[in-house]
């Protein structure tokens, strides 16, 4: 049993296509009555045809039962974060975008009588585009102002990035959780001065595919070079991985453990 004055998390990995929105929606009702969560975080980088996420697909997450959104290197794919008619207060783009990028790359959010400060953040590895290195903005954004707790969403390639950065941060920050490479790692643990923290959440979408998009369409691409378009089907059985978080008093982790659940869509 949990202390009653925790939090209680719930992060789910990178939403993939209609695969993926569905399963969530099926699922979630599910895992926040299991894990008593008090705050459900998603990232929606791959919701609308594997390529960001549209206002659509925003509300539809929103209504399936997530709290706050995150992004990553798809958010620009997406015109319409530059509208500022639509209401996009609950999504958090990656902070180091640069300085006239469209929303919010931090958000803080009050949980409980207690404020919740999410960063989103991408690697500098292996991800292209030109991003400002992570660490700064992060920094930045650290001495900006002070939370409760802080949970921090790296959209990274690299596995070895995203260790040293939670290294670095241990103990500043509450949770760090990796996105991007839709594989889920067996490695949640908490670091030694009180941070939690997992490599990758893994992703929801296509259980029987490749990252979420059909798998022959992934295969001809990567294993053969040919310029093949992801094929991201409207049908299937689904897979929702991420985890689910205990923070307690002083901003630390108290627990931390995988979450994987199935639905067809």
């Amino acid at each position: 049993m949990r202390p009653h004055d925790s939090l209680g998390v719930l992060f789910l990995g990178d939403v993939v296509g209609r695969v993926g929105r569905v399963a969530l929606a099926k699922t979630l009702p599910i895992l926040k009555d299991r894990y008593q969560a008090d705050l459900v975080i998603v990232n929606c980088e791959n919701a609308t045809h594997g390529r960001g996420c549209s206002h659509e697909h925003y509300e539809e997450l929103l209504a399936a039962g997530a709290d706050l959104l995150t992004s990553g290197n798809h958010f620009y794919d997406i015109k319409a974060v530059f509208n500022e008619n639509l209401d996009w207060s609950r999504l958090v783009r990656p902070i180091n975008l640069g300085p006239k990028a469209p929303l919010e790359g931090v958000r803080t959010i009050r949980v409980r009588g207690r404020t919740v400060r999410v960063i989103n953040a991408l690697g500098a590895v292996e991800m292209g585009g030109f991003y400002e290195r992570p660490i700064p903005a992060i920094e930045r954004a650290l001495a900006a102002g002070s939370a409760d707790y802080t949970i921090l969403d790296l959209h990274a390639e690299a596995t070895g990035e995203k260790i040293c950065t939670a290294r670095y941060l241990d103990g500043r920050i509450t949770l760090q959780v990796g996105t991007h490479t839709h594989i889920q790692t067996n490695d949640e643990r908490i670091l030694p001065k009180g941070t939690g923290y997992i490599t990758d959440l893994g992703f929801c979408g296509l259980d029987e595919g490749c990252l979420g998009a059909e798998a022959e369409s992934a295969i001809m691409r990567t294993a053969f070079q040919l310029p093949v378009a992801f094929n991201y089907v409207e049908h299937g059985a689904g897979v929702v991985e991420g985890i689910f978080a205990v923070l307690g008093l002083d901003n630390r982790c108290l627990s931390i453990e995988k979450v994987r659940a199935r639905a067809v869509a």
